[in-house]
C-alpha cells in the first residue's frame, strides 16, 4: 500500500530496467517514467503496461565499462549512465 501510495503522487519515475518500474500503473496518467537499460540487456517489457495507463515512456542505455561488469552476467550488469545524455532525456521528457 506504501509504494502505491507513494507512486500515485509520482510525477516523474526514474529507474534502472525492473520490474519496480511497474508500480508505474498506480501514478496519475501523464506521469513520465524513465527506464535505464545496461548496454547488452534492453528488454522493452514495461513500455506496454505503462503506456497503456497513459504514462510517458522514455528510456536509456547506459554505458559499458569492462571494469565493473566483469563476473556478472547481463541480467545483473552493472552500468555507467552519461549524466548530460540523462539530463537532456529528462529535460526533453519535461516539455508539454
Amino acid at each position: 500500500r506504501e509504494q502505491m501510495n507513494v507512486f500515485a503522487q509520482a510525477e516523474f519515475i526514474v529507474g534502472p530496467h525492473g520490474a519496480g518500474l511497474l508500480n508505474g500503473v498506480f501514478s496519475p496518467p501523464g506521469t513520465r517514467v524513465l527506464e535505464m537499460f545496461s548496454p547488452n540487456l534492453m528488454v522493452p517489457t514495461l513500455y506496454y503496461p505503462l503506456a497503456h495507463a497513459s504514462l510517458e515512456y522514455g528510456f536509456l542505455t547506459g554505458e559499458k565499462n569492462d571494469a565493473i561488469t566483469e563476473g556478472y552476467t547481463k541480467f545483473y550488469e552493472p552500468m555507467e549512465v552519461n549524466v548530460q545524455k540523462l539530463q537532456r532525456l529528462v529535460e526533453q521528457m519535461m516539455r508539454p
